[in-house]
């Protein structure tokens, strides 16, 4: 229902690999909303938007498109994972098998075509001849470039194409397309790097730093961090425009989607362990300067105020000298009785001017994916605004969320912050909204949201999958987010 089902790659993997195992069968279509008039306002209504009681509320809202029949992410994702040919790599990654999954005919009436996709470029699409593929069978073929030539980390992509037009579809419709990672050859430049060296000029500018008693004022030519000692609150205003209002600070929780509120979904845990009220909490707070920059640590306590669990944290900020950044390092473990075994996310959360409203990024996309329904989204460079980002759903919850990141900017048109993991070769998640998981877990449709005034900005070091609790099950256990000990590295600069 909602934002999911998640998991439908392992469904259909068991499916394929078990002649007597069928499944993959959708119910439900679409969206079962009724269309709703009250004076101006017209939307999809469902049980109890009627004065009818008893009613099962919006469990009439469970298909793959929205109510007016527009496809939902779901949809997409569906596609993606019955697609009737499939290109896998060898174990030792020197060749490619291409599986054939149609009953009766082979691949004779598609076209094939490859290309790369580095960060920064994508090469043009090359023909690509295969060998016959028989109905059900695969054939295992060389790749079409040397191996040895990639250099950076890359992804050949492989689309099939309809020949001619048929009654469903027109010629050159992708009826079917996968993308192989290559890592590449020479040893990756780290993600910590933020693009520009330090020269010698900047490095002697240095950092005029000021304590005023709670707040500790960092400054470097146009550049001024401010961290509040006391509430460990940050501020970085870059020539007079403010970057961030709030954070980047700890942050573990989501809106629900409808899974999560089902009465077997993962909410209830949350709801009872009070996870959306978790509140930071600064047990020490010590910082010191050397000819690098000025690194601020604090020693925090991340819990709901009325119960015994709760994240015991250290936040280490460290500004660079010279080249305006941030760098971010969070560690911490769960402790305390009653702690739930999963929470929705582990990551930042920072609240910037509206105005940051333009944003790009190298990883999944153009539409929202998560770790556990993300097949449909190819790795690439996209851009979009933060309103954009949002999915729209009949009954508002947790959505946009985008994967598997190498970097990430953000821009009012003016100033573009750039986002990247420090740790070696580790990727990350994003959202980007207008909203506050309460606003969203608030409304009950599309026009109760208010956007705020605010761009809310959430860099995951992990998160939860989506599952398909209302009728089936939790998460697969590789998709869990697991309450355990965690330690990752943002880089913020100035792109």
């Amino acid at each position: 229902m909602g934002n999911g089902p998640g998991g439908l790659e392992e469904y259909v993997a068991l499916f394929r690999s078990e002649p007597l195992s069928q499944g993959g069968l959708v119910w439900e279509w679409n969206n079962h909303g009724l269309l709703k008039k009250e004076g101006d306002l017209e939307y999809f209504a469902y049980g109890g938007d009627f004065g009818d009681e008893p009613n099962d509320a919006d469990f009439i809202m469970d298909g793959l498109t929205l109510s007016d029949h527009t496809p939902m992410p779901s949809l997409l994702e569906y596609a993606k994972i019955i697609q009737p040919v499939t290109v896998r790599l060898t174990e030792d990654s020197s060749q490619m098998i291409v599986t054939n999954h149609y009953d009766f005919v082979d691949l004779s009436g598609l076209n094939v075509f490859w290309h790369m996709v580095y960060d920064g470029r994508t090469t043009n699409r090359t023909e690509l001849t295969l060998p016959r593929v028989p109905a059900g069978e695969n054939r295992t073929v060389d790749l079409p470039l040397n191996i040895d030539d990639v250099s950076q980390e890359a992804w050949l992509t492989i689309e099939f194409e309809l020949k001619e037009n048929r009654i469903w579809a027109d010629q050159g419709h992708i009826v079917a397309w996968d993308q192989l990672y290559l890592p590449g050859t020479s040893v990756q430049r780290s993600m910590a790097a933020v693009g520009r060296a330090v020269s010698p000029s900047a490095r002697q500018a240095g950092l005029q730093v000021t304590q005023d008693r709670a707040k500790l004022n960092i400054t470097t030519g146009g550049t001024a961090f401010g961290f509040d000692l006391l509430q460990g609150n940050v501020t970085w205003e870059v020539d007079g425009v403010s970057m961030f209002q709030q954070g980047p600070e700890l942050y573990f929780y989501r809106a629900m989607t409808q899974n999560d509120e089902a009465s077997a979904g993962d909410g209830v845990e949350w709801d009872a362990a009070k996870v959306g009220m978790m509140h930071t909490q600064v047990r020490d707070v010590t910082w010191s300067q050397s000819e690098n920059g000025v690194t601020v640590h604090f020693q925090i306590r991340v819990a709901p105020k009325v119960l015994e669990w709760g994240v015991e944290a250290d936040l280490i900020y460290t500004v660079s000298t010279g080249d305006p950044a941030i760098r971010v390092q969070a560690r911490g473990e769960f402790v305390g009785k009653n702690t739930p075994s999963v929470v929705p996310r582990i990551g930042l959360m920072a609240v910037m001017s509206k105005e940051f409203s333009d944003v790009s990024w190298f990883g999944r996309g153009p539409g929202e994916n998560y770790k556990d329904s993300k097949q449909a989204c190819r790795m690439g460079r996209y851009e979009s605004t933060v309103e954009d980002l949002f999915t729209y759903y009949d009954y508002p919850q947790e959505n946009g969320n985008r994967e598997d990141l190498r970097w990430l900017q953000v821009s009012n048109g003016e100033v573009t912050l750039d986002v990247r993991r420090a740790d070696e070769g580790a990727s990350f998640s994003f959202t980007a909204g207008r909203y506050m998981p309460f606003d969203l877990n608030d409304a009950k449709h599309p026009h109760d949201l208010n956007p705020l005034n605010v761009t809310v900005l959430n860099l995951d070091y992990d998160n939860h999958g989506l599952g398909s609790a209302t009728v089936g099950p939790k998460p697969f256990e590789k998709y869990k987010c697991r309450t355990e000990p965690f330690d990752f590295t943002f880089v913020m600069s100035l792109a």
